[in-house]
């Protein structure tokens, strides 16, 4: 049985795949995955696992960039939103997921 709520980040590389704008894993669209999402932002998880990844990733990386990230993303403020929102631009993800981003960066709810 799957556990729910439990994220687990090891730094050794353990699958291997080729990312591209159409390879999703899980089934992240309709109004359930919307939903789910304004809640888990609402709840404040999705800035902790964006901490999380944002540190597991700078610590097997030496790219000064992520770095500036974990800090951005581990001192929230008006200036850290702002930074941050100028390097959405570079994510790997989706434009609309990019936008809802973007909006809840300039409203500081992320």
């Amino acid at each position: 049985m799957p556990y729910v709520g439990l994220t687990a980040i090891d730094a050794r590389p353990s699958l291997y795949y080729r990312q591209h704008t159409l390879n999703v894993v899980g089934a992240n669209s309709g109004m359930l995955a919307k939903w789910t999402w304004l809640i888990q932002l609402q709840q404040g998880w999705y800035h902790g696992a964006v901490a999380e990844a944002s540190q597991v990733c700078a610590s097997i990386n030496q790219d000064p960039q992520l770095h500036t990230i974990v800090c951005l993303v581990a001192k929230p403020s008006i200036l850290s939103n702002l930074k941050l929102l100028c390097l959405l631009s570079e994510s790997r993800r989706r434009f609309i997921d990019r936008l809802g981003l973007a909006i809840c960066l300039v409203l500081f709810i992320f």
